[in-house]
């Protein structure tokens, strides 16, 4: 009996663990920081990995973000990459938001997210 509800627990955990990772490898420049990145894999056709760019220059910037999916061992199993604010400008101390879909066999064994910002 103990067992079981030792199994039924693990098991939750899991399934709401995979609806919602959040990642704590980003990657913050002298420029900006990434901030609040989540994922969702609770559709049955698509993942989604979300998340801020924050411009900490005095000026302008514009980008993308690369995303890695990273394994347990911190292999990388998936990568892409994804406009921030569309590919607008972001004012300074402003923050601009990217999202990235695919199919949620990528998000399969992620335990992480390393994302990079890079200027256009």
């Amino acid at each position: 009996m103990r067992y079981n509800i030792l199994f039924a627990l693990i098991i939750t955990i899991s399934i709401l663990a995979n609806c919602g990772l959040s990642s704590n490898s980003v990657s913050s420049s002298n420029n900006v920081r990434i901030e609040n990145v989540t994922s969702d894999t609770s559709h049955p056709n698509v993942g989604y990995v979300k998340g801020m760019v924050r411009n900490l220059s005095n000026n302008d910037i514009k980008g993308a973000v690369k995303i890695k999916f990273l394994n347990f061992n911190g292999d990388v199993v998936h990568s892409s990459r994804a406009y921030v604010n569309d590919g607008d400008p972001i004012r300074p101390g402003k923050s601009a938001s990217f999202s990235y879909a695919t199919e949620p066999e990528y998000f399969t064994g992620v335990e992480d997210f390393e994302i990079t910002f890079y200027e256009r």
